[in-house]
């Protein structure tokens, strides 16, 4: 054993993290990494890559003014989270439809009243504009009431209708009314002031005739309507002769049978069966002429017997004053 031995106790701790002597140095690219709580601060600029860009706060208020392009701030509220979110979904336009659909129900229920067609008329014509205009706005997708607004369309068309058949049916009646017969008397007799005695002929402008004979008593069959006992039957014959061109329809003819100067009505007598029960035909064609026996019940004392006949409802009355026997 040789006396020289190296004394432990004196040799120096060697550094583990430092690189063995031999050992070829690093690079400045493959620089080992050091422990945190010994590696030091680099310098900046220091290494081949450039610095990184300084750290600025940004926000919604404070824009980022770095070298690169940084997030978009937030959207304002309402927008949810997308800036045309607005634009996209626009609050749809109803109120069109709406209206032609009110407009339509008032105007129908008004226009099948008198009264209610100077209202009627107008709203109709309201809600069918209204209502094509809003059927128009939900096929753009600018409305989400199209149902609505074609029945307020159809429901002022039929307001329009209903309006105009009354506003006809009022003018025809008023015409009717007031406006006088169509078909008027040319005989000298038989007008109200200057009526027709027995036999005599009342004669229309369309060719129409009307004869009454000169009223007989008689005794009415057993079971007769109309007769009541101690009273004073008479009967008297009507002739109608259509001497026209077309055809004169007596399905609506008219009659007013009244007796004494206060012009008591009177009842007419009737029967089931035989002449009594015979009546004018429906229609009554050029040239022919038909008869019919009329009997009334007089109470005693009355006389004359007063007659009004109207062949149609655009004839004009013509009146006979029959003396009683």
């Amino acid at each position: 054993m040789s006396d020289e031995q190296p004394d432990r106790s004196r040799t120096e701790r060697r550094d583990p993290w430092a690189p063995p002597q031999d050992a070829v140095p690093a690079s400045p690219q493959h620089v080992p990494r050091q422990p945190q709580d010994q590696a030091a601060p680099p310098e900046p600029g220091a290494g081949p890559y450039p610095p990184p860009p300084p750290a600025v706060p940004y926000g919604p208020h404070q824009p980022y003014e770095g070298p690169y392009e940084p997030y978009p701030a937030p959207y304002p509220p309402g927008y949810g989270g997308y800036p045309y979110a607005a634009w996209l979904h626009p609050a749809p336009r109803n109120a069109l439809g709406t209206a032609a659909l009110v407009l339509g129900i008032v105007g129908t229920v008004a226009a099948i009243t008198l009264f209610g067609v100077i209202v009627g008329l107008p709203l109709g014509v309201l809600a069918l504009v209204f209502g094509i205009i809003g059927r128009h706005r939900a096929r753009r997708g600018e409305a989400t009431n199209g149902g609505q607004a074609l029945s307020g369309a159809i429901l002022g068309a039929a307001a329009i209708a209903v309006s105009i058949a009354v506003i006809a049916l009022v003018a025809t009646s008023y015409s009717s009314w007031f406006g006088g017969p169509d078909v008027a008397l040319v005989s000298t007799g038989g007008t109200y002031d200057a009526p027709l005695a027995a036999d005599g002929t009342a004669k229309f402008d369309d060719g129409t005739q009307v004869t009454v004979t000169t009223p007989q008593r008689f005794t009415p069959p057993a079971g007769a309507d109309g007769y009541s006992a101690g009273d004073t039957a008479y009967r008297f014959t009507v002739t109608v002769r259509n001497t026209g061109d077309g055809d004169l329809h007596l399905g609506d003819y008219t009659y007013f049978g009244t007796a004494g100067t206060d012009q008591t009505d009177l009842q007419l007598i009737s029967t089931s069966s035989g002449e009594l029960a015979q009546d004018f035909p429906d229609v009554l064609r050029p040239g022919q002429v038909s008869k019919v026996v009329f009997a009334f019940d007089v109470p005693p004392g009355l006389t004359p017997l007063q007659f009004d006949f109207e062949p149609t409802t655009n004839h004009e009355d013509a009146y006979w004053e029959l003396r009683l026997r």
